[in-house]
Order: structure tokens, then sequence, then C-alpha cells
């Protein structure tokens, strides 16, 4: 990450390691131009006060199906720290609707409805997006394609207020089976980028 903060050209930088080829945050920031304070982290979230008005927390939802409900407690224990506004992204590993999928190997609706309830006590909401649907895709185009949209970003409505002008775009990288995600912010005029 060291290498990526400075090619980007941000000050600080914040990681969790990846696991193998999966997993791996980080939070990059200019503390000349806002102020971020981490509150805490781990394997699966960096969670951080961003110029003492709201809360970012950078999520990766546990890959084993078995375990999704760790994901969930860890994310309605991180509401119960806070009441500022709240933005949540990353990869959660899960689907909030059925139709947030193509191909085979059937989700339960079970799974999906313990992340929407999880979702739901957080107060949290889908800021929607632009660009491909899916996150997510196998690369299995020889076999049985599937293709998920487990990557997102939700917020709170007090978020949402501060920022009615959000908009997540989903982009596509060459160089891993996920799309990046990227948040604009527009703030009195300026856009800014997260």
């Amino acid at each position: 990450m060291e290498r990526v903060k400075v090619k980007l050209d941000f000050l600080n930088c914040v990681g969790v390691d990846c696991e193998g080829r999966s997993g791996g945050l980080a939070l990059l920031w200019n503390e000349d131009v806002v102020p971020v304070r981490v509150l805490s982290l781990s394997k699966r979230h960096i969670d951080a006060v961003i110029d003492d008005k709201w809360r970012c927390t950078g999520f990766y939802g546990h890959p084993i199906t078995a375990r999704h409900f760790e994901s969930w407690n860890m994310l309605r224990r991180l509401k119960s720290e806070s009441s500022l506004p709240w933005i949540v992204g990353g990869d959660f590993n899960e689907l909030l609707q059925l139709d947030e999928k193509e191909g085979e190997s059937l989700r339960s609706s079970r799974q999906i409805e313990d992340f929407r309830d999880a979702a739901e006590y957080c107060e949290l909401r889908d800021l929607g997006f632009y660009g491909p649907r899916f996150t997510w895709c196998n690369g299995q185009y020889q076999g049985t394609l599937i293709s998920e949209r487990l990557d997102r970003v939700l917020a709170t409505e007090g978020w949402m207020a501060l920022y009615p002008n959000a908009r997540v775009i989903n982009l596509v990288s060459p160089l891993s089976d996920h799309c990046s995600i990227l948040l604009e912010l527009e703030v009195r005029g300026q856009e800014d980028l997260v």
C-alpha cells in the first residue's frame, strides 16, 4: 500500500492485509485536506471519522457463507459505537436482492434476508450505482458464468442529507474479478472523490 499511497499522491494510509487473493482494505487521505481519525480496524473493516462530521467504514464481508453472521454482527456492533452520519462501502460478499445475480448456483433467500435485516437494523440504505450491473464475476466463460453485485455503498439518512448529490460508480478493473467502486461527493459546487 505504501507504493499505491505514493503513486496516488496521498500522505496518509492505513491498511489491512489481504489473505491470499481475497480481502484487504485500505484508507488513504491527505490530513491537510480533511482530518481523519481511525476508530477501529480488523481483517474485515476500517472504521474512521471524517472531519469530525461523519463516519466512513470500509467493509469486507466474510467470504464463507456459514460465517456471514459474523459480518452482520460486526455491522450491528459498529452502529452502536457512534451516532454520526455513516457510510459503509466495500465487498459485502452477499446480495440484498435476488435480481443482483445471474447464472446458476442459487442463493438462499435466508442469506439475503440476514444481510437485509442487518442493513435495516443499522438504518443503512443502498446508494445505487452507475456503470456495470454486477460487481463480481467468477470468470467461468467456458463453464457456468456467475455474476453478482457483491460490492456496494450503504449510507444512513443523515449521511445522505449531508451529500444529497453523492453517487456511486462501478468501474471495470482488468486486474480483478471485482469492479472498483468510486464514490463521488459534491460539496459546495465542487466534487470531492473518496
